[in-house]
């Protein structure tokens, strides 16, 4: 076995080639704008006002609550909740229905202000990387989650063009965390022939989205905890302020309350993006496709999100591809060992309670939670699990996927032996894979 020295890499003037993170779902910030420029309010994170919510099915929810039946509430909220979401969401062809910003960072993260260094270190705590590259090559890519698949693909290539400008390099390395993925798979499938990207390393990656995300648009959802959902979508605060009223409805009611919120929240806000279609995984999206985006009003926008599932689908291909123009792919760390989040369906998946372990490691083998794989022949034994749930040679980089058991999404940013594997790898020009770092072992058991 041999073991991997860290070398400076020499892609850049200024010493170590620049990484550009591109962050998870919750960690862009939008705003709205008035004509002038000036901010109106938060889009995202999504400040819902849930007082004015409440108190317009307060008469509905009265007459719920005397009579111990739905009454009409049911209908009232699903009004409420699209007159709440409708800042956030998009016409058929996937533009935004006011004028949203992109809070964004055109300097590297150590010309970024004090404030601006603590929001991007608490969403992607990169700390040990910036302390060996230097916090003068680290990027942070933020984008719009609820916007166009295909833009923020054209934005990110004028963010590598920039950055690729200030730091005078050939290429750089990207770093796709959980839905990054998708802006990444995306900005390749359009733009790889530019040839800038010598890396990319993604953390939780959701190459094929999450099931989580398909279940809630097909409405395949366990409203048995309605509190993990209700966290899901808005802040603890109005979580909390929800879970006491939902605590207090007949059971039959709350139900049905609860698919009220999921569905107007999905036929308002994630339907119409074809960004948010990238996180519905390539075999379930063909029926929800044709269930909400088959009319004419969404022919432009279809044609970019069928691309895109195409892309997903053919994962493996695309990697090939971009090999064969130099581009070396990480998959760090996939979670698995955990079912998905109790609110999904779909609860024979081995996941990081987010991403499926299968989209993240673009395309391992793996048996349900607490089962195993049946024994074949001719695998390479290397890349099968100890536990024999996880064959890995099926992967797109068999030999540069890692795997932590137990490891739930949002612990990703509380792993260090992830966060160093991360920065030994952008870090280096050296080949690294499972071979070279016995100190990170393929398969290891994720402890706090």
């Amino acid at each position: 076995m041999r073991t991997v020295e860290t070398h400076m890499n020499s892609e850049s003037a200024h010493g170590y080639r620049p990484c550009i993170i591109i962050p998870g779902i919750g960690q862009s910030r939008v705003i709205e704008t008035d004509e002038n420029g000036e901010k109106i309010r938060n889009l995202w994170p999504f400040d819902p006002d849930i007082d004015a919510l409440v108190k317009s099915v307060a008469p509905s929810a009265a007459r719920m609550m005397l009579l111990r039946r739905d009454c009409g509430f049911t209908a009232a909220l699903d009004r409420a909740v699209r007159v709440m979401l409708e800042p956030l969401s998009c016409t058929p062809d996937s533009m935004r229905k006011v004028r949203a910003e992109v809070v964004g960072y055109y300097r590297p993260v150590g010309e970024c202000t004090a404030g601006e260094k603590r929001y991007i270190y608490k969403m992607v705590p990169l700390n040990a990387l910036a302390d060996i590259i230097g916090e003068e090559n680290l990027y942070f890519f933020a984008y719009d989650i609820f916007g166009r698949a295909d833009e923020n693909a054209r934005l990110l290539r004028e963010f590598i063009a920039m950055v690729k400008e200030q730091r005078q390099c050939e290429k750089v390395d990207l770093i796709p965390v959980s839905m990054g993925a998708t802006v990444a798979e995306m900005y390749f499938e359009l733009y790889g022939a530019d040839q800038d990207v010598k890396r990319v390393i993604g953390v939780v990656p959701a190459y094929d989205g999450s099931d989580i995300a398909a279940d809630l648009v097909a409405g395949d959802i366990n409203t048995d905890d309605c509190d993990a959902l209700l966290e899901m979508l808005l802040s603890r605060r109005e979580a909390e302020k929800v879970s006491k009223l939902m605590h207090m409805m007949p059971k039959k009611v709350a139900d049905g309350a609860v698919r009220a919120l999921v569905q107007a929240a999905c036929e308002s806000v994630v339907v119409n993006s074809s960004a948010m279609w990238g996180i519905i995984p390539s075999e379930r999206y063909p029926a929800l496709r044709d269930k909400y985006l088959g009319d004419s009003a969404h022919d432009a926008m279809r044609a970019v999100t069928d691309r895109h599932w195409r892309v997903r689908r053919n994962i493996k291909e695309l990697v090939r591809r971009e090999q064969e123009r130099s581009v070396e792919f990480y998959n760090i760390i996939c979670g698995c060992g955990k079912r998905l989040a109790p609110i999904a369906a779909s609860d024979s998946l081995t996941s990081d309670t987010i991403v499926p372990t299968y989209s993240a490691s673009m395309g391992a083998q793996c048996a349900p939670p607490g089962r195993t794989l049946s024994p074949g022949r001719g695998e390479p034994v290397d890349f099968i699990s100890p536990r024999s749930d996880i064959n890995a040679a099926s992967a797109a980089v068999p030999d540069r996927t890692w795997f932590y058991y137990n490891m739930e999404h949002e612990q990703a940013a509380e792993n260090k032996n992830l966060l160093d594997l991360v920065a030994k790898i952008a870090s280096s020009d050296e080949p690294i894979d499972v071979f070279t770092m016995p100190e990170h072992p393929q398969f290891a058991d994720y402890k706090e």
